[in-house]
């Protein structure tokens, strides 16, 4: 019996040494197969360090397949803290590598973007639709980068798609609710960047653009309690202050307008639009030596911005009438053959009220409808200039009611015609 023990102790441990050697070589290459696994699984995961570590070290290991090492690659690329400052050495690597991969060139499409490099991206973003066309990240990105080449019907076709196969993806909700505002429809910016404020209810982004969606479509009260709320979520979001302070001018609270804007200047001193969008609202309330300075502030940041040349040319007239105005050197900076362009040239009697009208001219009708909106205001503020009191009146009335809520030029009309006999 005790032999028979001993016979079978010596066997079982026969046995275990055999078991652990197969162990040890099993062991081994799951050490390398993890360090590919774990670089793939937490990519897949979204844990961005992690995954930036383990793929860091798949890729120091030496033992990846090309296919491997073209993932991790790619993987690692997009988990970077610094990916819109990384170079394209390492997605280029990975593509050339695996030219079948579609991540890599939704990645490298997606650095194109953020880098404003938008047909790069497109050409990307193709590539990577091509080889997987259920990809709703890359059709978002792609709508991002034709809305900014200004092909809002084809970037809507992604968005549209993307969020039929992702509904809960992040951002397309907000690209698209954007989108929808730079196309005019109110109703389904609203709809669409509700949606995105339910998935993401701390963005102050989102409330912002909520508030300008609630402007375009006149719910005053709803758009001036959506950019309160940008304001608390983000204090820094000066497009929520300008949006409430064009509001409130609208309503004839001028001093709680300026006092808003005076807080984001505050808030960012450097940027011109703050400025501006003060020039525009001191003009309307009949305050031009103000709006000039305010103006001279805006083009002192961005000497460029061609709507702050016009309205400081305007303004400087109505303040004195018998001073020299200075459009003509600030014109040198200008494309006065690209909109709003034609506005300068026709200020500085360079173009006629015809050549206006006709430099509105666009593919695209809602452009076209802006375009002549501001045109009208800005020939019915010249014939104000010349006194051609009853002309002006009816531009300015044209204006106020052709102009889409939220224009500058809206809102000046209508101040303009409050104080006209």
């Amino acid at each position: 019996m005790i032999g028979r023990c001993r016979a079978a102790i010596a066997l079982s441990a026969v046995v275990l040494a055999l078991l652990s050697a197969t162990r040890d070589a099993a062991l081994a290459q799951a050490v390398v197969e993890t360090g590919y696994a774990a670089c793939e699984s937490t990519a897949k995961a979204g844990d961005e360090p992690a995954a930036f570590q383990a793929c860091d070290a798949a890729i120091k290991s030496g033992t990846l397949t090309n296919g491997q090492l073209a993932r991790a690659l790619t993987y690692q690329s997009l988990a970077d803290p610094e990916f819109a400052e990384q170079p394209f050495d390492r997605l280029d690597h990975a593509a050339a590598l695996d030219p079948g991969f579609a991540d890599t060139y939704a990645a490298r499409g997606r650095l194109h973007l953020i880098r404003a490099e938008y047909d790069a991206a497109i050409q990307d973003l193709d590539h990577a639709l091509r080889l997987d066309p259920k990809d709703a990240a890359a059709l978002r990105d792609r709508g991002q980068a034709k809305a900014k080449l200004g092909d809002g019907n084809a970037a809507l076709q992604d968005l549209d798609l993307a969020l039929v196969l992702d509904p809960d993806l992040p951002d397309a909700n907000l690209d698209r609710g954007f989108l929808y505002l730079m196309l005019g429809d109110d109703v389904h910016a609203v709809a669409d960047l509700s949606r995105a404020a339910a998935l993401q209810p701390e963005d102050g982004t989102i409330a912002d653009g909520l508030g300008t969606a609630y402007l375009m479509g006149g719910d005053d009260e709803r758009a001036i309690a959506s950019y309160d709320r940008a304001i608390a979520l983000d204090p820094d979001l000066t497009d929520a202050y300008r949006g409430r302070a064009s509001l409130e001018a609208a309503r004839g609270n001028v001093a709680t307008a300026l006092a808003g804007l005076d807080l984001a200047i505050r808030r960012k001193p450097a940027e011109a639009m703050n400025h501006r969008s003060k020039g525009y609202i001191l003009f309307g309330a009949g305050s031009y030596a103000d709006a000039a300075n305010a103006l001279r502030d805006a083009l002192a940041l961005d000497p460029s911005d061609a709507y702050g040349v016009i309205l400081l040319d305007l303004a400087q007239r109505r303040a004195d009438p018998s001073a020299a105005v200075d459009t003509e050197v600030r014109a040198h900076r200008l494309d006065l053959g690209q909109w709003p362009g034609p506005v300068v040239a026709f200020l500085m009697g360079r173009a006629s009220r015809a050549d206006l009208l006709a430099a509105a001219a666009n593919p695209d009708a809602r452009i076209v409808h802006e375009r002549e909106c501001e045109a009208t205001f800005y020939i019915a503020e010249a014939d104000l200039l010349a006194g051609r009191s009853d002309a002006a009146k009816a531009g300015l009335r044209r204006a106020a009611e052709t102009c889409p809520r939220g224009f500058d030029e809206r809102l000046a009309a209508k101040a303009e015609l409050a104080r006209m006999p």
